[in-house]
């Protein structure tokens, strides 16, 4: 997925269409923002997401993994596996936000230009 920066160099990929894994799918217009690192290369992160299951014996989680690339491919950091929302109705849309940090080169950071998006459900 494409990823853009916003004016204070924090930068953002939206999933574009929805992304389905086994009985869920994660619904399109989710996000993951990533601040711009400090000097020491800490950033933050949101990842926003709606799914939902149709199908579930217990509870299914979505779990999702962002690998941020340069334009030729180039690893500049993973972040995840992050855990959803617990899904335990069917055919329910469950929203969550799953905040945290991670560490990023900041030399490489505005390099980015893409984002693989992973899931597991």
């Amino acid at each position: 997925m494409a990823a853009g920066f916003d004016a204070s160099g924090n930068v953002t990929s939206v999933l574009p269409v929805n992304f389905a894994v086994g009985d869920c799918t994660l619904f399109n217009g989710s996000t993951i923002a990533v601040t711009k690192p400090t000097a020491n290369g800490v950033v933050f992160f949101n990842w926003h997401a709606q799914a939902f299951t149709a199908h579930t014996n217990n509870a299914d989680i979505w779990h999702g993994t962002f690998t941020f690339k340069t334009a030729f491919g180039t690893v500049i950091g993973t972040i995840g596996p992050l855990d959803g929302a617990r899904m335990t109705q069917i055919n329910h849309v469950y929203s969550w936000d799953v905040p945290g940090n991670a560490t990023f080169d900041p030399a490489l950071f505005g390099a980015i230009t893409q984002v693989v998006w992973r899931g597991e459900c």
